[in-house]
């Protein structure tokens, strides 16, 4: 498995991961937390301004309902994407509304239903989605619609027997390597084992591997609980299948990211010949174009720890840019620049990680980096170029293990 880390101007990516984007991966056993069955039928659609709504399945409990969710657009172009996006605001409080009160549920117009998660519903009381406009972006802009999308659904029977939670106890931290995991609540209902948990450490210390449910295994392997709320500085929830009432609760995280102290120390370097290893192997600048880098095209090196630069690459076929691969984790770009043979410096576009998995299920293990730079002509590039980089981030592995007690 690899799992991409987009950092500096191309996005921060660490491992928040969208609800309706994990849910949707049921079949990866390593990302755990996927949507239960959808055990309550339903046959409910509203429509206003052209736009439809219609929910085909739910399921109930004490920590989120998770709805199976469509929408239609009447005279949607069948060659083009049509997205109908439901903004937090659009959604009429009183009634059901997103887990994350800031985030909006996107559908795919006349595309499959996705199973979204919600707030959990009141066993008292009419089980209503009330919308009061949607943001429809057919490509050529965005048009807001307003309207009046009611969707009742209809709840099962035991539905108080379906909304039953449980509250645990926080156990004692769990301290290694200078981070500490400290277990702040958990709380278990029909559906799904919700746990948080405060992180301390250096600054920017983040986690990376998803944590693991002590003592269960699913198809021989770990059950992980993907993060659902919670940023860099924050509290982390997780997401665990459903585990049984009245039991102990255990969970591990095994490796952590630490970003390196702002100027703690000093930028690493490497100069390639860069006009030789190009036309060596044929390449010309042309978009997915990809070119191996060895021993012999490096002239020099910082002493202390050089960077390794592994292949470099051309990923765009319209817009001017190199990529090198680089072999380690690197957080960011911060500082990095290509000084070209004629002395000056290119910034770079941006930059990211991705690390694989060992046959353990430990995720960060031959971890790698890239950084582009965007150039102006094909011709900047041939000479021998200076690739200067911070400091790298550092892999932490360990088993930090916080319990919970009913």
């Amino acid at each position: 498995m690899r799992r991409g880390r987009q950092v500096g101007a191309v996005t921060a990516i660490v491992a928040v991961l969208a609800v309706s984007v994990v849910l949707g991966l049921p079949s990866d056993d390593r990302q755990g937390g996927s949507a239960p069955a959808l055990t309550s039928p339903q046959d409910v659609m509203a429509e206003s301004g052209g736009v439809a709504l219609a929910i085909s399945g739910a399921e109930f409990s004490g920590t989120a309902t998770f709805i199976e969710l469509a929408a239609r657009v009447a005279g949607a172009a069948p060659d083009r994407v049509t997205r109908v996006s439901i903004p937090a605001m659009g959604f009429v409080s009183g009634n059901m509304a997103p887990a994350d009160l800031t985030a909006s549920i996107m559908l795919i117009a006349n595309g499959p239903a996705t199973i979204q998660r919600l707030r959990p519903v009141s066993a008292v009381g009419p089980v209503k989605m009330v919308v009061s406009f949607v943001d429809v972006d057919d490509g050529r802009g965005t048009r807001r619609i307003a309207g009046d999308w009611v969707l009742e659904l209809k709840p099962p029977a035991d539905l108080t027997k379906a909304l039953r939670v449980e509250t645990l106890s926080p156990g004692a931290v769990a301290a290694a390597q200078g981070i500490t995991v400290r277990p702040l609540s958990a709380t278990r209902s029909t559906t799904e084992t919700l746990v948080t948990v405060a992180l301390e450490g250096p600054p920017g210390i983040e986690q990376l591997a998803l944590p693991s449910l002590v003592g269960a295994s699913v198809n021989g392997g770990p059950v992980f609980g993907p993060r659902i709320a919670g940023g860099p500085g924050e509290p982390l929830t997780f997401s665990f299948p459903p585990t049984d009432f009245a039991a102990p609760l255990e969970i591990q995280f095994t490796e952590f990211i630490a970003s390196p102290a702002a100027g703690g120390g000093a930028a690493r370097w490497v100069e390639i010949r860069l006009d030789s290893l190009l036309a060596r192997q044929g390449v010309t600048g042309k978009g997915g174009e990809q070119a191996a880098v060895d021993a012999s095209d490096m002239v020099r090196a910082s002493d202390d720890e050089p960077l390794i630069v592994t292949g470099i690459g051309f990923p765009s076929p319209s817009v001017k840019l190199i990529a090198f691969t680089l072999a380690g984790y690197f957080p960011g770009a911060d500082g990095a620049t290509l000084t070209i043979a004629d002395g000056s410096k290119l910034p770079p576009s941006g930059s990211g990680s991705q690390t694989g998995s060992s046959p353990t299920g430990d995720i960060g293990q031959g971890a790698s980096s890239f950084v582009t730079f965007r150039f102006t002509d094909f011709a900047q590039l041939l000479g021998t170029v200076r690739l200067t980089f911070a400091e790298p981030g550092s892999i932490l592995h360990d088993r930090w293990k916080v319990g919970f007690t009913p």
